[in-house]
């Protein structure tokens, strides 16, 4: 990728006719599996894609270089920082000298709250907030993308990254940073961390001569989170604000079933009847999709 140079277009200029319509785009961290994937999708859909990511030098550091930096952003109308939740305060630190008020900058992190709370600090112009719900190798069924509307973001501009999302093929749907991070850290962090206190316990307390075929299947679907791509989910449900509530809640839940019986010890009429209503509520997940939950949300207003 080379860099891109230039006078910034102001996003709304830019966006007096959307359909159709070459972007220059910045990727800070193209060199990521998320950053490549949506890059290289980006620019064959026929966008201008302009790169900056983290350089090896002879310190053996990597580093992300300033003159790197400014050169990627200098003609970009949009700028995309696709880097780990973890470091997306240090590289706007680095980013906002070369930040122009009319360019757009949105994030795909897997938390909202906090990364949209940096780049509002950082940018004076419109920020957007976008998690992109699939990996950096999708089946074409699977990408759909949240988004958040951040400050300074008109509707011309959410629209502006809906439309860059759609055009590589993914269908967007709109939330607020606190619906994004209590559904995320319910649906995406306690599935982690539930599965790797699971699978923990039954690797310390269980012997493999039980281990059923079912059981084998559950351990195989889970490796991938919890070796893989276990740094990323601890990173990413560390900086949930609503994890711990939802981890709680989930406590709860399996206390209130060891807890069913009397003094005299567990009552296994008891244990059913809880065992059997917790069955019934989660089978509702299976009944279809409701149109009311399912609908795409438009942008949210002020």
């Amino acid at each position: 990728m080379t860099a891109a140079r230039g006078t910034v277009p102001r996003v709304g200029r830019a966006l007096s006719d959307r359909a159709g319509i070459s972007r220059n785009i910045a990727v800070i961290g193209h060199k990521g599996r998320m950053g490549a994937m949506l890059a290289q999708r980006l620019g064959a859909a026929g966008h201008r894609v302009f790169g900056a990511d983290r350089e090896l030098r002879a310190d053996g550091r990597r580093v992300l270089a300033r003159d790197e930096l400014a050169a990627v952003l200098g003609g970009s109308a949009y700028v995309l920082l696709a880097v780990p939740v973890t470091a997306v305060s240090e590289v706007l630190e680095l980013a906002a000298p070369y930040l122009d008020p009319g360019q757009l900058l949105f994030d795909i992190a897997s938390v909202k709250e906090l990364p949209l709370r940096c780049m509002e600090e950082r940018h004076s112009g419109p920020v957007v907030g976008a998690h992109p719900l699939f990996g950096p190798r999708p089946m074409a069924c699977e990408l759909r993308v949240a988004l958040v509307r951040g400050r300074g973001a008109g509707v011309e501009e959410c629209r502006a990254v809906e439309d860059l999302f759609t055009d590589i093929g993914c269908a967007c749907f709109w939330v607020t940073a606190e619906e994004h991070d209590r559904n995320v850290g319910l649906i995406q962090s306690l599935n982690f961390a539930g599965g790797a206190a699971y699978l923990a316990l039954a690797e310390r307390i269980g012997d493999r001569r039980f281990f059923t075929p079912s059981f084998r299947r559950r351990m195989e679907s889970a490796r991938a989170l919890l070796t893989d791509d276990a740094a990323m989910f601890c990173d990413f449900s560390a900086m949930n604000p609503y994890f711990t509530e939802i981890l709680a809640g989930y406590a709860e839940t399996l206390r209130g079933i060891a807890a069913s019986g009397g003094e005299s010890g567990p009552r296994p009429d008891l244990v059913r009847r809880r065992l059997a209503e917790l069955a019934r509520q989660a089978a509702g997940i299976y009944a279809g999709d409701d149109p009311e939950k399912s609908r795409p949300a438009d942008i949210p207003t002020d």
